[in-house]
């Protein structure tokens, strides 16, 4: 529910119920998010943040049945999805988890490969709004990389694709170094390999530009 002057969004997080399959985050959502927008805004569209572990991104990476079914019952029950809890990886609830709580960390791919899953789904999912001008997604293969960047930029309806090769020599999440091709509808950047920190002020210049295109 937006606040109104700058105050931002009151949400509703499914993370405070026990669960971490699809399946469980599925009844939670459908369960109580309803009930608790009846009592807080009956008439105004109600944020949803949505508690996504690694097993739920990626049985919603490979069913787009099932993102469609997520995306309908948002707008059948006015909500939109405002953000997600995507930190917690595995099991979150009936268990220790104190500083297991942070991994997988940034050094392996799996928390790299979760975090990109989790922003294609939130790509798809969340409904655009206006103040939305910029829909950028990222792209990591193995081969053919420009046919499947050029594939996610369609499926995903995004505006730009930043897209690398993985598993190459000098390069890649264990490397200080990387590099990167960004496409669009009718045009592509190729970004020769750098330090990560110099790559990344490239890209956002770029997506500065294509704002303003």
């Amino acid at each position: 529910m937006d606040l109104g002057g700058s105050l931002g969004h009151l949400t509703y997080s499914t993370l405070v119920h026990p669960g971490d399959t699809w399946e469980e985050m599925w009844h939670s959502l459908t369960t109580y998010v309803p009930a608790v927008k009846e009592r807080v805004c009956p008439d105004r569209p109600f944020g949803v943040s949505l508690r996504l572990s690694g097993k739920s991104a990626e049985r919603l990476t490979a069913d787009a049945k099932e993102r469609a079914r997520l995306k309908a019952f948002l707008a059948d029950n006015d909500m939109y999805l405002y953000t997600v809890n995507a930190f917690p990886h595995g099991q979150f609830k009936g268990v220790r988890v104190k500083e297991q709580v942070y991994e997988p960390d940034w050094r392996t791919d799996q928390r790299a490969l979760y975090t990109m899953q989790v922003a294609d789904i939130l790509a798809e999912v969340a409904a655009q709004t206006q103040s939305l001008k910029l829909v950028v997604g990222f792209a990591a293969e193995t081969h053919d990389v420009e046919k499947y960047a050029r594939g996610k930029l369609v499926d995903k309806r995004l505006d730009l694709v930043i897209a690398n090769q993985v598993g190459i020599s000098g390069g890649g999440f264990e490397s200080d170094n990387n590099a990167a091709t960004a496409f669009w509808q009718d045009g592509e950047q190729v970004f020769p390999a750098t330090s990560k920190r110099e790559l990344a002020e490239q890209l956002l210049a770029l997506i500065a530009r294509r704002l303003q295109a």
